[in-house]
Order: C-alpha cells, then structure tokens, then sequence
C-alpha cells in the first residue's frame, strides 16, 4: 500500500497531519486521541509558529496556549520565524523537552524555507527517534508528509480538503506521487498497523487509479 508506517524516516513516535482549523472546539475529540496516544500524564506540547510568521504568530500561539490549556496540557513556545532561529541551538533544542510538537498552518512554502535543512529540522527527527510525537496542521502538514516519509512511498497532504474541487486532476498528477486529501479538523496518524482517521471529515487517498474514500476511525493499510 502506498502509506505503511515504516515509510516514515526512523521513527519510534508518531506523526499526525491534520487538515486544518486547528485549535478549535471541532477538534477537541482528535486532539483528546492524541493526547491519549502520547501515553503522559501530565504531557507537554511545544507550538511551533513558523508557518505563521507573516500571518499574526502571536494569534496562533495565544489560541494553542490557551486551547491546549484548557485540555489540562502545559504549553511552550519555540519561536523560530527565521532560518537563524532555525540554526539558533538553544531555540530547537527546546524541542525536546516536549513530548508533542505541533506545527500551525499558514504559509508552507516559507515553513519548508525556513526548516529545511536546519538544526531545527534535524532535532525534529531526533524528536521522532526518541519516541515522541510531531504533528503538523495544513502548512504543518504538508512539511511532515513532504519532508518526513521516504521516497518511493511518499505522499503530498492536502489540507482543507472539502473545500477542493479538481479531483480529477490530482489523479492525473499522480503517476509519480499520490496524494492524501485532508479535511479541517480531520486528521491521519501513523501508528505500528498503518495510518489512523481521527476528527471529523472523511480523507481521501488519490492515486493514478482510484480516489478511495475513508471515513473517522478507518485504518489506512
């Protein structure tokens, strides 16, 4: 299948890739599943805001600091908006003193510029080596499923994917790469069996032949 666990570049935790709206009452249930899966008592989320750097940060981390704390998690900050913040050690290394990281949406392109290739990018990884969680929402997404999975097998994320209306043409697009499509509030997480649904909208797994159609709970094999 075009989705296996072992796709993901050396990882002991677990990615998820959310469709977006993050931080929002419609997204209690999935984040609750996320939080039981980290397996803590008392877990500790890292908001990364670097997608949103151009696109109100301070928004971002005031609506996770306070959504998040509300769930009875603590929250902390890793401010990285420049490639310099992205290089600078004692900024990424905080990273790891979270069990889950969770990158906003906003701009994927700046994220992907910024992150790519960078120490902070790098402790991401060890992050997954060592057994914790990263998950990225919309931009976020998209990076993770862009950036962490292995080639052949890897696949673009299609975040706000009820809003998407040229189907057919991702599956013309997709000799090369499939993609997954993603509703806001929806989520598919990697577990030892294969990807897990999780929220509230259906994702979609679009390849050269078929666009197939799997609903919450559904187990991606």
């Amino acid at each position: 299948m075009i989705i296996d666990r072992h796709n993901i570049r050396e990882s002991v935790g677990f990615i998820g890739l959310i469709g977006g709206d993050e931080f929002r009452d419609n997204c209690v249930l999935m984040d609750k599943w996320i939080l039981q899966e980290i397996g803590q008592e008392s877990p500790v989320i890292a908001i990364l805001p670097t997608a949103a750097t151009h696109q109100k940060p301070e928004l971002a981390i005031s609506n996770g600091s306070n959504y998040f704390c509300n769930l009875g998690v603590r929250v902390i900050t890793i401010p990285v908006y420049t490639k310099e913040d992205a290089n600078t050690t004692s900024l990424a290394d905080k990273i790891l003193t979270a069990d889950l990281i969770y990158i906003v949406g906003g701009d994927p392109q700046y994220l992907s510029d910024v992150l790519g290739d960078s120490y902070c990018e790098k402790i991401l990884f060890d992050a997954l080596r060592s057994g914790k969680a990263v998950v990225g929402s919309s931009a976020g997404a998209m990076y993770l499923g862009n950036n962490f999975l292995l080639p052949p097998n890897q696949f673009t994320p299609i975040p706000h994917f009820e809003n998407y209306t040229k189907t057919d043409e991702l599956i013309d697009l997709s000799t090369d790469i499939s993609f997954v499509g993603i509703g806001s509030a929806t989520g598919v997480f990697s577990t030892p069996n294969g990807w897990i649904v999780i929220g509230e909208k259906d994702v979609h797994v679009i390849t050269e032949t078929l666009d197939k159609v799997f609903s919450p709970n559904d187990l991606i094999i």
